[in-house]
């Protein structure tokens, strides 16, 4: 298959995502895997659970994703070798709660995807700020309007904005351990965790059809070699 036929089942896959609905019952890992599966239906692809990406060599058995995973653990997609022939989706290659909730692979190539969702229509960030080159998939409410949207991590947060919350982060991280070390009691300390706060709401943005429309011109343009 070549780069661009997968790259128009993305499309499709990804498509079938902006008409999915919000389902107040669903828990957030409910939300997740049901969504990740119209990924896996519309681009014909399987999920690998993350024991099998996470599975270490052994003296009988040499995992094939070792250097991917090695790679994915410090946000890098680009691999130095082939690592799976047929379009395959990871299930949380770097574990629950840590970026990205699943990992398309194709050849030599991963694209991330995280899911998201609120019942406030605002997207909660916790302690992550938007990734580059991820996919970001919104499943959630905001007043009456509710159902799924997409975006790229580089379409909610300028590089600027990015620099300068990541400056404070370091500060604060930094602030929290030279408080610590005035600590006379070692039973104690202080864990002061920066939290980013993003006020964007994805369903109600009026420019949400243009946004969309450029993650499809995002997937169109991949190349898994």
């Amino acid at each position: 298959m070549t780069d661009a036929e997968f790259n128009a089942k993305l499309v499709l896959a990804f498509t079938s995502l902006r008409t999915a609905d919000y389902r107040a019952s669903e828990t957030g890992d409910q939300a997740d895997t049901r969504l990740r599966g119209l990924i896996e239906t519309h681009a014909g692809m399987t999920c690998l659970a993350s024991s099998t990406w996470k599975k270490k060599n052994t003296k009988t058995w040499k995992s094939p994703y070792s250097e991917a995973r090695k790679k994915v653990a410090k946000g890098i997609f680009k691999f130095d070798a082939e690592i799976s022939s047929a379009p395959i989706v990871v299930d949380k290659p770097n574990g629950k709660q840590n970026w990205p909730d699943c990992l398309i692979v194709y050849k030599k190539t991963g694209l991330p995807v995280e899911f998201k969702r609120s019942e406030t229509g605002t997207v909660v960030w916790n302690s992550g700020l938007p990734q580059k080159g991820g996919i970001y998939v919104f499943n959630g409410k905001d007043g009456i309007m509710e159902g799924t949207t997409l975006f790229l991590g580089t379409q909610v947060i300028a590089d600027d904005i990015r620099l300068l919350l990541e400056t404070m982060r370091d500060i604060n991280d930094g602030a929290a351990k030279l408080l610590n070390n005035l600590i006379a009691d070692p039973t104690w300390n202080l864990y002061a965790r920066p939290m980013f706060n993003g006020k964007s709401k994805p369903l109600s943005n009026p420019t949400r059809s243009i946004i969309e429309d450029e993650v499809m011109a995002f997937l169109t343009s991949l190349s898994w070699g």
